[in-house]
């Protein structure tokens, strides 16, 4: 397939993102809801004068200098027309505690025609180190777009002596880290905190400063594993052009900007999901399946370029990868793939023991299958160091093909795994001509306001350009219980937590852990375990009511603790707070055994008490406006739930005195 661009084609592109920038009512307020993990970002003017000393994170004992500075860049704009005297500034990668890393330094623009500047950097705490490094005005050109590491403290000073016509336009940035990257996606050396990051996360490792816009801005995502360790990071690129980007270094450093990697449909924010978005995401993995593998500033621009264009203008073609995906997919069919889904385990389990997944699978009224060799076929894609120990149900398994006897389809696959680890399984319809569209990913960067930031697209999108869906398995050591069910669902401002183990070995209970971001968990209480002496294997249930959904999502997990000490975690749940359409409850508290309701958008037909343990204590016949008696309930805290002869209902809480 072609990877060239045409001047012309790249032209005409370059025009639409002109007027796209310049129409645009943009506001280049980066949203600051992502938490502050303790480090900072800032930009250093090698021109201002003097000796300055940089720190990470907070000052450790003893020191003097500034602080947050964990990722700099260093700059200068200004006039080459002028002396400047010698300024020396120093990175320190130490953290308060002791902890000690690298610097990386990456060159990204090194205009310097003054015939006496100099640059030179130093391995130490001054110039008394060892030098490493002259940059004057002869080789400057040579150390554009590279990077170097080096270990412990780095010293650069700066010096231009000798005044000439033009501005200075240098831009060096600069990292700290316990852990470094030998060569991040784009090719460069970076470093990063551990105590930074966020577990099982993404952040943005790598970008450049010089791209035409501040919402054009194609960077690194690195993954960042359960331990806190960086393990790869790949190319993504921004998806909607009237939204604002978060750029690499401009007040960001790796584990402040948080990413959840999300299936997403509506992609050209028309409010619904429908066939031109299956359009769109088409064409947009097959051009991750054939995206350059250039990462020049020109490289990642022109593929932005072609990124943003093929999701504003699908009915046109600009011609390159763009153009060949819209001549490789003029249409998708519709239905677009087979109904199926695939779900994991709902807690880890221990090495050696089956993790058992669900598919269900089938053929949707419309579809062709007469289009496509054997129809009733998908891939089933293992990862490493899994194997397939039984598959019960609607299929057999062979070669690593499912093939369904039935419709519609239930099949039960296990699959096992020697040692602890985390994978994800995946099940593929592997028929030219199909695309995946349902479970097209996005990396989404945290924020208070999702109108304000962009998604970014990476290209392991392109690695499965089929219908594909996938769940994680999850095996470990020691684990407390065997949780076989987890589920929270919500009515109004209350969440219902329920869950079963299957059985217990040396269980002491579960701590019930609520997040408003997945990054600061707060525990809201302990559930004892049911079992006998903390043995049980027979079933047990559990059920727990969260009386106060935060505004927005609330996450839900369960610590499970084992008697001594040992616990693991079970899978989160996400709950959204519903708008409660209106209930009235009155006086609250409640003080003579009455209670007042008036509940509006649903005729009410019963009302059910429940304590803060979801006993049921009371349950009456209520008419709008009408009391409930309450008498006998003892002073506590209660949910009230209101139920229509549709079932429908609502839900909300008061107090007995």
């Amino acid at each position: 397939m072609k990877n060239n661009y045409s001047f012309h084609a790249w032209q005409a592109i370059r025009v639409v993102l002109v007027t796209l920038l310049f129409v645009a009512n943009w506001s280049f307020v980066f949203a600051q809801a992502c938490g502050d993990p303790g480090g900072g970002s800032r930009t250093i003017t090698m021109t201002a004068p003097g000796a300055r000393d940089y720190y990470p994170g907070a000052l450790p004992a003893g020191k003097t200098g500034q602080d947050r500075t964990t990722v700099a860049r260093f700059r200068s704009s200004a006039t080459m027309n002028a002396v400047y005297p010698k300024t020396i500034t120093t990175l320190h990668p130490e953290l308060p505690g002791g902890a000690t890393g690298y610097v990386t330094l990456k060159f990204e623009a090194l205009v310097m025609a003054a015939p006496n500047v100099l640059i030179k950097i130093y391995e130490g705490t001054d110039e008394t180190g060892t030098l490493v490094k002259t940059i004057d005005s002869t080789n400057a050109a040579s150390f554009i777009l590279t990077s170097e590491s080096h270990v412990g403290p780095v010293t650069i000073t700066f010096e231009s002596s000798t005044p000439t016509s033009g501005n200075f336009n240098i831009s060096i940035l600069a990292m700290t880290g316990n852990q470094l990257i030998p060569s991040t996606c784009q090719g460069h050396k970076a470093a990063l905190w551990t105590e930074f990051q966020t577990p099982d996360s993404y952040t943005l490792i790598d970008g450049h400063r010089d791209y035409a816009h501040s919402s054009f801005t194609p960077s690194c995502v690195a993954y960042i594993d359960a331990n806190r360790q960086f393990v790869s990071s790949e190319m993504v690129y921004c998806l909607d052009h009237s939204r604002n980007a978060v750029g690499f270094g401009s007040g960001r450093y790796p584990g402040q900007t948080i990413y959840t990697k999300e299936i997403i449909t509506d992609i050209d924010r028309s409010g619904t999901f429908d066939d031109t978005d299956r359009l769109i995401m088409a064409r947009l993995v097959y051009m991750m399946a054939h995206a350059t593998t250039g990462v020049t500033v020109s490289d990642m621009e022109v593929m932005e370029g072609q990124v943003w264009v093929t999701v504003i203008y699908p009915g046109a073609n600009y011609g390159g990868v763009n153009g060949d995906a819209v001549t490789t997919i003029p249409s998708i069919p519709n239905p677009a793939e087979p109904t199926f889904s695939l779900t994991g385990p709902v807690a880890p389990v221990a090495p050696n023991n089956p993790a058992v997944f669900t598919l269900q699978f089938d053929l949707p009224a419309g579809y062709n299958p007469s289009l496509f060799t054997d129809p009733q076929q998908v891939k089933l894609v293992v990862p490493a160091g899994v194997t397939i120990s039984n598959v019960s149900g609607d299929a057999t398994y062979a070669g690593g093909v499912l093939t369904f006897t039935s419709l519609p389809a239930t099949v039960l696959v296990s699959a096992v795994s020697a040692t602890q680890q985390k994978a994800t399984l995946k099940v593929v319809y592997e028929k030219p001509g199909l695309w995946n569209v349902y479970n097209f990913k996005a990396y989404r960067p945290c924020t208070t306001d999702a109108t304000l930031l962009q998604d970014f697209v990476g290209r392991s999108q392109g690695d499965i350009t089929y219908p594909n869906r996938e769940a994680e398995g999850i095996w470990e050591s020691s684990l407390p219980v065997r949780l076989v069910n987890f589920k929270a669902s919500a009515e109004g401002r209350v969440a219902y937590l329920n869950w079963t183990t299957a059985s217990e070995e040396g269980s002491k209970g579960f701590e019930i852990q609520r997040s408003a971001d997945t990054r600061t968990w707060q525990t809201l209480d302990f559930v004892n375990s049911k079992s006998a002496n903390g043995n049980s294997s027979v079933e047990l249930n559990y059920q727990y009511n969260d009386l106060s959904l935060l505004t927005g999502t609330s996450y839900y997990r369960l610590r499970m603790v084992d008697l001594d000490g040992a616990f693991a975690y079970s899978q989160t749940r996400s709950l959204q707070a519903e708008t409660v359409r209106g209930m009235l409850v009155y006086p609250n508290p409640v003080v003579n055994g009455k209670l007042s309701v008036v509940v509006s958008g649903m005729e009410p037909e019963a009302a059910e008490i429940y304590d803060a343990a979801g006993v049921r204590k009371i349950s009456q016949k209520l008419e709008n406006g009408r009391d409930l008696n309450l008498k006998g309930l003892a002073p506590g805290a209660y949910i009230l739930r209101v139920v229509s002869a549709g079932k429908d209902s609502q839900s909300t809480t008061f107090l007995v005195k």
